[in-house]
């Protein structure tokens, strides 16, 4: 029996056994937290040579090739460690971003 979408309720393929939302839900869908601007920020620095690909470091946490930039705080995008997937699991959710408080 296949997975259904969440919020489109079409059959989801490609995609981890685990998932929610189909492909195009799941990029229509906002990130809250604050993730998706930082790993643009880090996208942009990795394109302006600001910090180095990924992919030529190595897992700060067990050593083994690291394959993504592991935030702890969405609110310092820039401030990052190279991590394997496994081990940025292990870490669990970095701190959210702040709310701006309007003030009048």
């Amino acid at each position: 029996m296949s997975k259904l979408c969440a919020d489109c309720n079409q059959e989801i393929t490609g995609r981890e056994p685990s998932a929610r939302f189909c492909w195009i839900c799941s990029n229509l869908r906002p990130r809250k937290n604050g993730q998706a601007q930082a790993a643009a920020a880090v996208n942009k620095a990795v394109r302006n040579g600001i910090l180095v690909p990924v992919a030529t470091l190595i897992c700060v946490d067990c050593g083994k090739p690291a394959q993504c930039y592991e935030h702890r705080d969405y609110n310092k995008p820039l401030e990052v460690e190279p991590t394997c997937k496994g081990c940025n699991i292990r870490r669990g959710p970095a701190i959210p971003l702040k709310k701006e408080e309007v003030t009048e």
